[in-house]
């Protein structure tokens, strides 16, 4: 998995969009193995500034669509302090996004 984390670092916005738009397709074949603590981390870091408004978006709608997929465990053991920071995030397309995963 570490080609996956190396996506995730790309300089390149563009990449790290389109790679995290695609992700939970990827997560549904290998399952909830992926989310190994590197992958969750380099996620996390997705979701924070400087990082752009739409990969955060794609990221927190991304985190939204796994928790569903492998459930209430694996969310609360990877993503539920990573998720819940949407409230307070400065882009309010992110903001927008958390709610739609949260209700």
């Amino acid at each position: 998995m570490p080609m996956l984390n190396e996506l995730l670092k790309d300089d390149n916005s563009e990449v790290k969009l389109c790679f995290i738009m695609e992700f939970s397709k990827i997560a549904k074949v290998v399952g909830p193995e992926i989310l190994t603590p590197a992958i969750v981390a380099r996620m996390t870091e997705l979701t924070k500034p400087p990082t752009g408004w739409r990969v955060r978006c794609e990221t927190i709608k991304t985190i939204g669509e796994l928790s569903l997929l492998f459930g209430k465990e694996c969310y609360a053991k990877s993503f539920e302090e990573v998720f819940m920071g949407y409230l307070s995030n400065s882009a309010a397309a992110v903001r927008q996004e958390g709610i739609v995963y949260a209700s």
